[in-house]
């Protein structure tokens, strides 16, 4: 015991003393500043080759687009009722998708997480078509009121992606992420343009700091300057980037691929400018960022989107495809209708219908979607008649000048009710997909 005691001491007097340890309080962040562009030390990061002309963009590789053969294969298989097609091309670079089983069922991808996962979900469950999901953690489900329907629960870049290729046959996805992988070959066919959710739009963001550059010409003076070095261009969406950067005449820029906290690039030195999605501008503001004038390239909004190929085929797989998309057409037009508008009840007493008609008829608000409704009121035993029942439907914006309307002209006991549907003669979106489809393409 006294061995280890001394063993003990002696290993304490040998050892310095630590000095006290510094809290974290006692650094004061230095601000947040917007770099101008100095002279890059940095370590080399892995981004592109800088674009100059008369060479050729770096652009990712584009799909291959099916040949005249396989086309009218798929084409043929699809009219013995055999499978809904997908292309069996693979884009350039990836290895070549063989061996697919073909598919008699109907697929539709949905956003797997996240504020727009939740919008569709709510909006499908509102139209009455709910996606149900026995397990939590995996990514198929099924829809209410369409049975033999598999939803997939996939990354948004991913469902253009899918649809494209023909791995699903209809997608709810921004236009942004449409407009940027959906391949420029028209397989990605738009159903529907603007669902009412997720609306943003792509722009550039620049340094607050930079007080010369307002504008698309003022940044583009600054790129091609004489000496310049090249613009470094953090964003997630390459192809757009470079399509909107060449049309403007801007050639001495760097695309730098990022994932995510684009915003945060130009502090780190990561890159100069960022394109990125923009909603409100609060974020950019917020790290010293701006946009520019004429500086959108896209603006976007969430569509419900469908494989080109999938919707024009012949057979049974494809007739309940174009079934299943027309009837998705018409319940969500009906619903985004429905929302805007009243149903507005009242009781108005007046000579006759003509005598009633002619009354609202003189107000601006009460002509209804095409025109009132009239009926008698069966008035209690022993009362005068003369009382006649009215009903219309309004836009909610104008609903309190239309009461004010019918109590000018008599009316009372006035109710308001909601609207859930609004369904009309015809499907005009539905009209304009077969349109877009061809003239070989029946309901």
């Amino acid at each position: 015991m006294a061995f280890i005691t001394g063993v003990g001491a002696l290993m304490a007097a040998s050892t310095p003393l630590r000095p006290a340890c510094v809290g974290r309080s006692s650094f004061a962040p230095s601000p947040l500043k917007a770099p101008a562009r100095p002279a890059r030390t940095q370590r080399p990061l892995m981004r592109e080759a800088p674009v100059t002309p008369p060479a050729a963009t770096a652009d990712p590789p584009e799909p291959v687009v099916p040949t005249p053969a396989a086309a009218a294969a798929a084409t043929a298989a699809a009219s013995a009722g055999a499978a809904i097609p997908h292309s069996s091309a693979a884009p350039s670079g990836d290895p070549p998708l063989s061996g697919r089983t073909p598919r008699t069922n109907i697929r539709i991808a949905i956003p797997s997480k996240g504020g727009m996962s939740a919008a569709t979900t709510s909006l499908l469950r509102d139209v009455g078509m709910d996606v149900q999901m026995l397990n939590p953690r995996q990514y198929v489900a099924s829809l209410r009121n369409a049975p033999g329907v598999e939803v997939w629960l996939q990354r948004p870049p991913d469902i253009v992606r899918k649809v494209r290729d023909g791995d699903v046959d209809l997608g709810f996805v921004g236009y942004d992420l449409v407009s940027e992988h959906g391949g420029g070959d028209g397989q990605v066919v738009i159903a529907h343009e603007d669902l009412g959710y997720g609306g943003c739009r792509l722009s550039i963001g620049v340094p607050m700091a930079w007080a010369h550059v307002s504008s698309v010409a003022e940044l583009a003076a600054v790129v091609n300057a004489p000496g310049a070095a090249a613009l470094r261009v953090a964003t997630k969406f390459p192809v757009r980037t470079r399509e909107f950067f060449q049309a403007a005449g801007m050639v001495n820029y760097e695309v730098v691929k990022m994932d995510g906290a684009l915003e945060a690039s130009t502090q780190m030195g990561t890159a100069d400018v960022i394109v990125d999605l923009v909603s409100s501008g609060v974020t950019l503001r917020e790290n010293l960022l701006k946009e520019i004038d004429g500086g959108t390239l896209v603006t976007s909004a969430f569509q419900m989107v469908g494989n080109r190929a999938s919707l024009a085929a012949t057979g049974a797989p494809a007739d309940a495809l174009r079934s299943l998309c027309r009837e998705l057409l018409e319940r969500i037009d009906a619903h985004l209708m429905g929302k805007e508008q009243c149903n507005v009840i009242a009781n108005i007493r007046g000579s006759s219908m003509n005598d009633v008609a002619r009354r609202l008829g003189a107000q601006t608000d009460l002509c209804g979607m095409d025109g009132p409704t009239i009926n008698s009121v069966v008035p209690p035993r022993g009362t005068e008649t003369g009382m006649y029942a009215i009903g219309l439907v309004v836009p909610k914006d104008s609903v309190y000048r239309a009461i004010k309307q019918l109590r000018s002209v008599g009316g009372s006991g006035v109710c308001v009710l909601p609207v859930t549907y609004v369904f009309e003669q015809e499907s005009k979106r539905w009209n304009a997909l077969l349109q877009e489809l061809g003239s070989g393409v029946v309901e």
